[in-house]
Parts: structure tokens; C-alpha cells; sequence
């Protein structure tokens, strides 16, 4: 059953989305959960404070207007002050669910005074130098992750693949990568390695063919020897056809060789030089060594 590929650019893809996802969530949940409350909040806070103050001119009818409209060109703030059933003050238009503030309570005599109020939109808020250095850190924090995890995920396997090559090309033939899975970085490494078995093969072939030819060329080189020493000392002639003979065997040995050094050789005919075996006639094997020997 083929397996299925693990595309490296998705993987790199959704390392990096899943990261950079994680660390902006965290930046923006984690200064709300640990500093100070929202800026709505203050103001909200700050707002009611100011509209309490009010009470303290309930009993002055100029001085609460001014103050009430010192508010709403300040900050924008529309309200309404109730004594009772009667509107006393009405600066802009608090809503139809306005904020609540009783600035005095009913006592005997005299009546509930209310104020009704809407919230204006908060001022920007000031940079704060804390929720500054808290998102800053986690997103370093998560920019080391992110490259721990991209360490894990490519330059360790390059490293192996890097590591492989040079110790191959130092001259250790062994040497092997061994990346598994399915991705792009396994492909490669099973292609190096199948690269590296057919060299250190083709390597192997050829150290065994140079010690087979160098053994095989001893015993013709020995002939040749004697022959001519037989030829130099008795005249004979008729030892010339053992020479020629002697010549033909070097120059086949020479071009098996010279076939076999070539990397164009095929593995049939690098198989041949591993010292093969061939089938000969024991008679005629028998009689050529009997003629040596008779020399």
C-alpha cells in the first residue's frame, strides 16, 4: 500500500500559522488576566464618582447646573437630574436606558433626587508600558519556539544529510544518513543512501578486480619470462606461437580492465570481474599444463 505524503511546505505552513495564532491570543488574554482592569471599567468608575459629587449642591439650584453643565462640555457626559417627578436639570439625552445615581434618597418631606446619565465614549487609552513589555516577551517567546520547533523540523535533518556527504566524502563509504518518514527530507536521504550503496559497491568491484588482474597477470608475465630465456638460450623459434599466445591472454586481462574501471560499465560485466568462474575442458586444461611443464 503507497503511503502518503507529508508535504514539507504544509508542515512548515502550519507550524508557522499555528504559532504565530497561539502567541497572538496569549498576548491579548494575558495582560487583561494579570494587570489592571479594562480602561470602560475605569472610566465607568470615574464617571459615577463625578455624578456622586453632585449631591453635595442639592441644595444650591445654580451651582448643581453649572456643575452638571461643566460635565457635559467636559466630557460629554448627558444627564438628567429628577427631584421627584420634576426634571431639575437636562443636559443632552441620556437614553432610554440611562445609568442610575440617587444623589439624595426620599426622607419624610422631601423627595428622591435622581440622576440619569449615559455613558460617553472613553478617551484612547495611554500606553502602558507593562502590557507593552508582556506582549513584547511573548512574542519573543514565541518566536523561540517557533524556531525550536523549525530547528527540529529542517536544519536537524540537513544536518544529518550535510554531516553524511562529508564524512562520505572524506572517504568513509559506509557512511549513511538513515532519515525516515515520508516527506521530502526522508526522499532525499533514501536517495543518498541508495547513491552512496552503488558507489561503495562500484568501489568494492573495482579493489577486487585490481587484485584479481594483478594475480592473474603474474602467471603469463612468469611464462613470458621463460619463454624468452628458452628462446635466448637454444635459438629455438618455434617458442614464438607461446609468446603470442602469452600476449593475447595480458591484452584481454588489459581491456577487462580498462572495461572495468570505466563508469560506464554495466553490472554484468563488473559481476564478470569478481573473480568468476568459466566453464573449461578439464582434458584440454590438462594438456596445456602438461606442454608448460614440458618446457
Amino acid at each position: 500500500m503507497r503511503r502518503r505524503r507529508s508535504s514539507l511546505l504544509l508542515r512548515l505552513w502550519v507550524l508557522s500559522l499555528s504559532t504565530f495564532v497561539v502567541t497572538a491570543l496569549v498576548s491579548l488574554l494575558v495582560p487583561d488576566l494579570f494587570f489592571d482592569s479594562p480602561i470602560e471599567e475605569f472610566y465607568a468608575r470615574e464617571t459615577a464618582a463625578q455624578v456622586e459629587q453632585l449631591d453635595a449642591m442639592l441644595d444650591a439650584p445654580m451651582e448643581l447646573t453649572r456643575a452638571a453643565t461643566r460635565l457635559h462640555e467636559r466630557v460629554g457626559l448627558d444627564i438628567e437630574i429628577w427631584t421627584g417627578e420634576a426634571r431639575v436639570v437636562a443636559l443632552g439625552d441620556p437614553g432610554a436606558t440611562p445609568r442610575r445615581i440617587v444623589l439624595r434618597p426620599a426622607t419624610e418631606g422631601r423627595p428622591e433626587v435622581v440622576a440619569a446619565y449615559a455613558m460617553p465614549d472613553p478617551p484612547p487609552p495611554p500606553v502602558d508600558l507593562r502590557h507593552l513589555v508582556t506582549t513584547l516577551a511573548l512574542v519573543i517567546l514565541g518566536g523561540l519556539v517557533h524556531a525550536l520547533l523549525l530547528r527540529r523540523l529542517v536544519t536537524r535533518p540537513l544536518s544529518r544529510l550535510a554531516a553524511a556527504a562529508e564524512t562520505f566524502d572524506a572517504g568513509n563509504l559506509d557512511a549513511r544518513v538513515g532519515l525516515r518518514g515520508n516527506d521530502e527530507f526522508a526522499d532525499v536521504s533514501r536517495a543518498f543512501d541508495d547513491m552512496a550503496g552503488r558507489i561503495e559497491g562500484f568501489v568494492g568491484a573495482q579493489r577486487e578486480l585490481l587484485a584479481n588482474v594483478s594475480h592473474e597477470l603474474r602467471t603469463p608475465l612468469a611464462r613470458i619470462r621463460v619463454v624468452l630465456d628458452t628462446v635466448d638460450a637454444t635459438g629455438d623459434m618455434t617458442l614464438v606461437a607461446e609468446l603470442h599466445e602469452d600476449v593475447d591472454e595480458l591484452q584481454g586481462l588489459v581491456e577487462t580492465l580498462l572495461e572495468a574501471v570505466s563508469l560506464e560499465a554495466g553490472d554484468e560485466r563488473r559481476g564478470l570481474l569478481r573473480g568468476g568462474m568459466a566453464e573449461v575442458d578439464p582434458v584440454e586444461l590438462l594438456e596445456l599444463a602438461a606442454r608448460r611443464f614440458e618446457r
